[in-house]
């Protein structure tokens, strides 16, 4: 052990409880065939007028796995799934597991094209789904098939193992190419005794079956209900996307247990009484959600945990007027706080302190699927590991914290990635989707909270297209990309001046920086969705057009740097130059008498907000303060674009804005 580790408290990372005992030698048909044995008229599945009791279940599956197996599927092999929500797929995915083999799934509308990329990124075996699919060049299994009267004996499956691979979950990835996250058959089926161990599942509970099973939680549905032996609803995908109409169905299902995101619940205008267990995840938990919803004879949990730690790492029972955290490790699961920097070495941080919140235990992946850089990056050997099974860590880019009472707190993420209504989303791929369209010139995508309600709002520039060719644009290439594009509930659509200014400029500075005022910088119209706020779209163009510009401009070298009356002329110059074409501006570089020109006309509230700048950055905080004071509110908004212009501006002049 190192010096530093040595000094470091322990409280700096924390263990769940030691549970060898749910460590064991299992694949996920095991756990479900040792309920069908035990409760075999129970229930199982429900999904309109159709039912499927546990034994009745067990024979479908044996049917689909037998001729998959016929067909040379075999543990270690990977099986893509494809179908409609409904019972039907439920029992494909346990014909999959009966077979050893681990099933890779797609949401019912994910693209063909998608798909193919998944498939050959993983070495598929072939596809389980309702049609042959020609363009994919690989073998499709069809449900009605699989599920068909068998002739003979069944064949089944031999040499499953603990370390064989249980599914496959591909993420977005940063670049534009998904990537592939392989969880085992032991990670998974020691997480859900792990899970369970806290939230208590039973054999007596009727679960809504929400989740598409390319998420994860559909795990804490699906297959921690097959291992109790609880009752398994599924909602028509019209009552499950109807806000209004699921918590009655709920009701008139007298459903017991409810996984679901945060944002699900805000929807419900009523509450749904028979629910005696809420278990949350998937996104950043309000409080508001707390106080609604728990109350004594329910309990309200919050889960965390990325797609590479197996689908959940911690958990917190929320109570009304405590804080929202995501509470302390599963049994047999870690997590650590270290120092974001980890070239030098990795270091944990004292409690207290914020850094990178890392997972170790059973459920830490192998890694992702044909990504050697990227594996190494992100799975390290743990230092600190004091069992076998916290030998390796994943480093989540989550930044976090404990505290005083060992409490975590997710405080926001180390990159570009949002999680939003439970799916992992890179900004960046979404940016790099809509960019390839022909007309687009720019895109940029952000998170942002409306009424509580997060959203994902995309900016496109149109290159030389008009407003209305770039809606079309939008609306088809919504269709062709949706698994990732339904997340983004609208687009501020603008032509090229001046808001392609404002899009580019979130690439130079980033959006963790830029958060504080994005928010600020459109207005929801709730007829015609989102749009462009003009003041702050034209401040932020200004930052971008400044470093444009600057290169240029001798008077914007580092000896100059101080005169904070010529950087007010700039911004009065930019104003003029954001009525023109980034071509016309490039041409007419550079610009000194233009700049002396706008310096003498400048006058009106902008010129007053511009004088404020200059005397907070002089040091007259007063005078600064008292412009402020008659400008209102508008101004101090602007203000903070202008603040965030003058931060694009220390870029190549840093003495300025330091």
């Amino acid at each position: 052990m190192s010096e530093n580790t040595q000094q470091i408290a322990p409280e700096s990372r924390l263990s769940g409880p030691d549970s060898p005992e749910i460590i064991r030698s299992e694949v996920l048909a095991d756990l479900f065939e040792a309920s069908a044995a035990r409760v075999p008229d129970k229930p199982a599945l429900l999904f309109a007028d159709r039912q499927l009791t546990y034994g009745e279940l067990n024979a479908a599956a044996d049917r689909v796995a037998s001729r998959l197996i016929a067909d040379g599927v075999r543990p270690g092999q990977i099986v893509g799934l494809w179908l409609p929500r409904g019972i039907d797929l439920l029992v494909m995915q346990l014909g999959i597991a009966k077979t050893g083999a681990a099933w890779l799934p797609f949401d019912a509308d994910t693209p063909v094209d998608r798909i193919k990329v998944c498939l050959d990124d993983a070495e598929s075996a072939g596809l389980v789904t309702v049609a042959h699919i020609d363009e994919l060049g690989r073998r499709c299994w069809l449900s009605d098939e699989l599920q068909a009267a068998h002739p003979g004996p069944l064949s089944h499956r031999h040499d499953a193992r603990p370390g064989d691979p249980a599914y496959v979950i591909y993420t977005s990835g940063s670049t534009g190419k998904p990537k592939g996250i392989l969880i085992n058959q032991g990670a998974i089926c020691h997480f859900l005794r792990s899970e369970n161990a806290v939230l208590g599942i039973r054999q007596d509970d009727r679960v809504y079956q929400g989740f598409s099973v390319a998420f994860d939680m559909s795990f804490e549905e699906i297959w921690i209900s097959y291992l109790v032996g609880a009752t398994l609803w599924l909602a028509p995908k019209e009552v499950a996307t109807d806000p209004e109409a699921l918590p009655i169905a709920l009701i008139d299902n007298n459903i017991s247990v409810l996984h679901a995101v945060p944002t699900l619940l805000a929807l419900f205008a009523d509450d749904v009484p028979c629910l005696r267990l809420i278990n949350l995840g998937g996104e950043a938990c309000p409080q508001a959600i707390v106080e609604r919803w728990a109350r004594p004879g329910r309990q309200v949990f919050n889960t965390y945990g990325p797609t590479e730690a197996t689908v959940s790492a911690s958990l917190a029972e929320l109570h009304p007027g405590q804080p929202v955290t995501i509470g302390r490790p599963l049994p047999n699961y870690g997590l650590l706080v270290i120092d974001a920097v980890v070239e030098s070495g990795l270091r944990l941080m004292p409690q207290g302190e914020t850094g990178e919140l890392c997972i170790t235990g059973p459920g830490v992946a192998a890694g992702y699927l044909g990504r050697p850089d990227l594996t190494a990056e992100k799975f390290l050997a743990n230092p600190w590991a004091t069992t076998p099974h916290e030998s390796r860590l994943y480093r989540t880019g989550d930044l976090a914290r404990i505290d005083e009472t060992g409490q975590i707190h997710c405080l926001g993420r180390t990159d570009d990635q949002v999680k939003i209504r439970g799916f992992r989303v890179e900004l960046g791929e979404i940016e790099a989707t809509l960019t390839r369209q022909p007309g687009v010139g720019t895109a940029a995508v952000i998170l942002r909270q409306d009424d509580g309600i997060e959203r994902l709002v995309a900016y496109l520039i149109a290159e030389d297209a008009e407003t209305g060719a770039l809606e079309a644009i939008f609306r088809q290439e919504a269709k062709l990309s949706y698994s990732l594009l339904r997340l983004v509930n609208s687009a501020a659509i603008a032509p090229r001046t001046p808001i392609t200014c404002f899009a580019q400029a979130i690439n130079l500075l980033g959006r963790r920086q830029l958060q504080r005022w994005l928010q600020l910088l459109v207005y929801a119209d709730p007829n015609n969705g989102q749009h462009p706020n003009p003041l702050l779209q034209k401040a932020a163009a200004r930052g971008r057009l400044l470093e444009l510009l600057a290169p240029a401009m001798p008077s914007l070298s580092a000896e100059e740097s101080g005169d904070t009356a010529f950087m007010t002329g700039v911004f009065s110059l930019l104003d003029t130059l954001l009525s023109m074409s980034m071509s016309e501006i490039l041409q007419q570089l550079p610009l000194p008498e233009m700049v002396h020109k706008a310096l003498a006309e400048h006058s009106g509230p902008l010129g007053e907000l511009l004088r404020a700048i200059s005397a907070a950055e002089g040091g007259d905080l007063k005078f600064a303060a008292e412009q402020l004071e008659k400008l209102g509110i508008e101004g101090e908004r602007l203000l903070d674009a202008q603040m965030a212009a003058l931060s694009w501006a220390a870029k190549i002049r840093p003495s300025q804005t330091a």
